[in-house]
């Protein structure tokens, strides 16, 4: 790939991070959330359902982006491939998880992320290594079952499964696996540059979004997110992102696109130290309960959880880079927990 698309990929990828992190925030300010969403008027949430609608949808499309830039299926290259997966996904998901884990004894297993990344790269690997072998038509093949497994899984899983974890396979998780197979499409497709980037493609995806969000999010119709409809709401926000970032803000040089782009580059960093610097704001989340209740109290709801969620998510962003920078000064610790072999 080009430096130009390294870029702005890395600018969709820091706003999606930027965005769960705000999302987490959001969470902390009350005592039981998913009490909150179920019970409470949708304004006290609005902001959670907003951010909970697209970013992680977001986030596995660009690791999919490059899911398979090495392609050297040797069995060498294979097993160097997968081991480089597995000490950047999978040591950093079992060392931090345990320091979690007795750090905050009775809080939920938080890094699924890395976990499903993991299964959802050596799917691909595996079906296009298997592809390759083939004499004729391998990369055809190979993106036809790509397509197909994603399709499988999406209808599997709307058909057949509600939102739940599974040991070892986290079964619940793998309703992103179709936009992490969607970015594999578009490096292989170039799709990125040769629709994404289209403004008519634009045009129609950020209406669509628009569309969808006052419809799911704001006004509360029933749509699950595993159906055809829910599906076009993330694949539209992915969309407008994309060209966001490519052809919107291409000659952006601003602080703010600067920040995002170096907040994705260190996408895998901040995900896996935010979670330490996370805090409780429950007197937040009493006034935002008091508001919902009020009529016409939407509009300050949305001001004060965006306000209050991004500061917080700023200061806890600036604090992974410290401790980043830390650990960063240690070979072990750096391959242990941020999955990163250290070059000090």
């Amino acid at each position: 790939m080009s430096k130009e698309r390294i870029g702005y990929i890395d600018s969709v990828k820091g706003l999606a991070v930027l965005l769960m992190v705000m999302g987490h925030v959001v969470a902390c300010q009350f005592a039981n959330p998913d009490g909150i969403l179920s019970n409470e008027p949708r304004s006290a949430m609005f902001l959670f359902r907003f951010i909970y609608s697209f970013h992680m949808h977001l986030l596995m499309f660009c690791s999919g982006l490059f899911a398979l830039k090495i392609m050297d299926y040797t069995w060498k290259g294979l097993g160097q491939s997968i081991w480089k997966r597995f000490y950047t996904l999978m040591v950093p998901f079992f060392c931090a998880g345990l320091v979690q884990n007795l750090i905050k004894p009775n809080a939920p297993f938080d890094y699924w992320y890395l976990w499903a990344l993991f299964q959802f790269v050596i799917a691909v690997l595996a079906i296009d290594g298997l592809c390759s072998l083939l004499p004729k038509n391998g990369e055809i093949i190979s993106t036809v079952l790509i397509v197909v497994s994603a399709i499988l899984v999406h209808l599997f899983y709307s058909k057949f499964l509600v939102y739940e974890n599974k040991p070892l396979l986290d079964i619940g998780h793998w309703r992103f696996y179709p936009y992490f197979c969607m970015g594999v499409i578009c490096t292989r497709y170039d799709l990125c540059g040769k629709w994404f980037s289209k403004n008519w493609v634009y045009t129609c995806a950020l209406a669509l979004f628009g569309l969808l969000t006052y419809v799911i999010t704001i006004k509360g119709f029933h749509i699950p997110q595993q159906s055809i409809t829910g599906c076009l709401l993330p694949i539209s926000a992915i969309i407008a992102c994309v060209y966001l970032f490519k052809e919107g803000l291409a000659n952006n040089t601003s602080l703010g696109v600067r920040w995002l782009q170096d907040i994705g580059r260190h996408s895998l960093e901040i995900y896996i130290i935010h979670f330490f610097f996370l805090f409780k704001a429950y007197k937040i989340g009493g006034c935002v309960q008091k508001l919902a209740n009020i009529d016409g109290g939407g509009q300050t709801i949305f001001f004060v959880q965006i306000v209050t969620s991004f500061v917080a998510s700023v200061i806890i962003i600036a604090l992974c880079y410290l401790v980043m920078n830390i650990i960063n000064k240690s070979k072990v610790l750096s391959l242990l927990f941020l999955g990163r072999k250290s070059e000090k």
